[in-house]
């Protein structure tokens, strides 16, 4: 049913912005309406939410529409979200033969967690997990980690906005105890914890840093507690940052 569901206002006004995205020079309205197969004032409320959002720019004295700088901005991080995959596949993939678990790459992107990358050694005990799937990061072990990072004001909005796919059976943290706790992952450098959704399996988490030291992604490992959980953790989280460390190196 969920895949099924489909919001009739942001289909059209995705129709809308790939009309303005989809043009080869700045597009007028009664051009966008046509091709978007809606009226002129329809066209223009959605023109209008868009404009608001950064994501189309209405010359000021043309009236003309082209992209905006959110645009911009979104394939920016899906260039970077490719360019961290691709440098970290050999590193993770040299992990989980080391470990013998499940390594994953995670990024942020909006304000969804996802994992973008997976490798499972034949003696993982942990494959459940489905790439390009949003979650809720403040569910997530990788999603706290990559929050932490974070400005608090981002940190609230992420909040508030992933509450649709948070499951009302789990237990959610309030935002002040949620910031306690991504203070202490800050101090730490890594993050640690049982799955949510697998009780019994256990998940390490650091993060990966680019040129301008900020969080990108993250690097983690998945297996069962008794063979995660301390003392042998440290170990696990040193090399987990030295695979951060050479991936945040090829990325400068």
């Amino acid at each position: 049913m969920a895949g099924q569901y489909k919001n009739r206002s942001v289909s059209r006004a995705f129709d809308v912005l790939e009309c303005v995205s989809g043009a080869e020079a700045p597009i007028g309205l009664a051009e966008i309406a046509r091709r978007a197969g809606l009226d002129r004032s329809t066209a223009l409320r959605f023109l209008s939410v868009l404009k608001s959002l950064g994501y189309v720019h209405r010359h000021p004295t043309g009236g003309t529409y082209r992209v905006g700088y959110r645009i911009n901005r979104i394939a920016e991080h899906a260039r970077s979200s490719d360019l961290l995959c691709d440098v970290a596949r050999p590193i993770v993939t040299d992990l989980a033969g080391k470990f013998g678990e499940s390594t994953y790459v995670g990024v942020m992107e909006g304000t969804y967690m996802y994992y973008r990358q997976r490798v499972d050694p034949p003696t993982a005990a942990h494959k459940r997990t489905t790439l390009d799937t949003p979650f809720d990061p403040v569910c997530m072990i990788p999603g706290r980690l990559l929050l932490a990072y974070r400005e608090p004001a981002d940190v609230e909005k992420m909040y508030d906005e992933s509450k649709p796919l948070r499951p009302s059976w789990r237990n959610v943290p309030t935002l002040a105890s949620l910031g306690k706790t991504l203070s202490h992952i800050r101090g730490d450098g890594y993050y640690t914890g049982e799955l949510e959704c697998s009780p019994g399996m256990y998940c390490i988490a650091v993060p990966v840093f680019d040129r301008r030291n900020e969080a990108v992604g993250c690097v983690t490992v998945t297996g069962p507690g008794a063979r995660l959980r301390k003392p042998k953790v440290s170990t696990y989280v040193q090399h987990l940052q030295g695979a951060a460390r050479s991936i945040s190196t090829q990325l400068q």
